[in-house]
């Protein structure tokens, strides 16, 4: 069953809130981390901070969902490498669900696409993770 999480507002500033929507749920044991709107150096604080928290309720696995980020900048970037460096440590698998050219072509474009397992939809993140659950 899926439960959602209302929007947890982190300190930061009035641009981030103003920019940035984030929410948290799960699915079963999975930690769900959705992104809508525009990650850079302003809200990507926000994002980091959303992102540890979700991992340091040890779920089984990380989605960050990524289908509503309207503009990823550098800092966008290095906050999903943050997040996939925390995760390994934590040995958490990672999943980002992400369709858009906002969040693709810089992933691309800086050699970080192999580094993620990136699905077209939340739920096909979702059992991408469980099924590295199984075959592990």
């Amino acid at each position: 069953m899926d439960t959602t999480t209302p929007t947890t507002s982190v300190p930061g500033s009035a641009r981030a809130e103003e920019w940035l929507t984030v929410r948290r749920a799960k699915s079963a044991d999975v930690g769900i981390v959705q992104i809508i709107g525009e990650v850079d150096l302003c809200t990507s604080g926000t994002v980091s901070s959303a992102v540890s928290s979700a991992l340091g309720e040890h779920p089984s696995g990380l989605v960050i969902d990524l289908l509503g980020v309207t503009f990823c900048g550098c800092s966008g970037l290095t906050v999903l490498v943050d997040a996939d460096e925390q995760a390994r440590r934590s040995r958490k698998p990672l999943s980002l669900a992400c369709t858009g050219r906002v969040v693709l072509r810089p992933l691309a474009l800086t050699g970080l696409t192999e580094r993620f397992r990136i699905c077209e939809t939340v739920p096909q993140a979702v059992q991408s993770l469980r099924q590295l659950s199984l075959a592990g």
